[in-house]
């Protein structure tokens, strides 16, 4: 299920959306679920992504989870909501999903292609599962996929542990056909003179 401002997808020449995934205050506030680890410094960091997406005209979209009633990520539980630190904005599209990727279940892909969208920028959480689902999901139907390395994270015992698997999966990735790159990197990028990721 797709929800609000569609036909404000691409308002822009930007063929370059950002999929921010499952950024929901009940992953980092700890009270009904374990938080992400180091999850303050992923929220800083994906919000500096969505900041300088906007600032070049790449539409930002937010996958939002919505489990059974009762469930965590579900819309009667707490937490719920996207994080207060990066809330959607007026013109930014939100997608509900059940399933981990954001594709399962939706007409997102509709939705990019017919905003002319073909380059995705994935970050979020968790790393192993709704990010890879997505970006796995992504790739195989045709978008250029461009993983932010520093820009997922996931839920572990260990600072060491969760770092471990940030490393995996942009390997993982990688090697399915997405390209790996870093907030700095993409924001450099984006405001170099000439084409860069936002004008392709």
């Amino acid at each position: 299920m797709v929800a609000t401002n569609e036909a404000h997808l691409s308002d822009g020449k930007s063929r370059s959306a950002l999929l921010v995934i499952d950024m929901q205050l009940v992953a980092f506030d700890g009270v009904i679920t374990p938080p992400i680890v180091d999850g303050t410094q992923l929220l800083e960091s994906v919000a500096r992504l969505i900041d300088g997406c906007r600032k070049h005209g790449i539409a930002v979209v937010y996958v939002q989870t919505s489990a059974a009633p009762g469930q965590p990520y579900a819309t009667d539980v707490h937490g719920w909501e996207i994080h207060p630190r990066i809330s959607p904005r007026a013109g930014d599209t939100v997608v509900t999903k059940q399933a981990s990727s954001a594709f399962d279940g939706t007409n997102l892909a509709d939705v990019l292609r017919g905003s002319d969208i073909e380059e995705i920028l994935v970050c979020g959480i968790w790393s192993e599962h709704c990010v890879a689902n997505t970006t796995v999901d992504a790739v195989q139907l045709g978008f250029r996929v461009i993983v932010v390395g520093d820009g997922h994270g996931t839920v572990t015992s260990t600072v060491g542990e969760a770092s471990r698997i940030v490393d995996e999966q942009n390997r993982r990735l990688t090697q399915a056909g997405a390209t790996l790159s870093t907030v700095s990197e993409l924001l450099n990028q984006a405001a170099a003179p000439g084409p860069g990721f936002a004008d392709q």
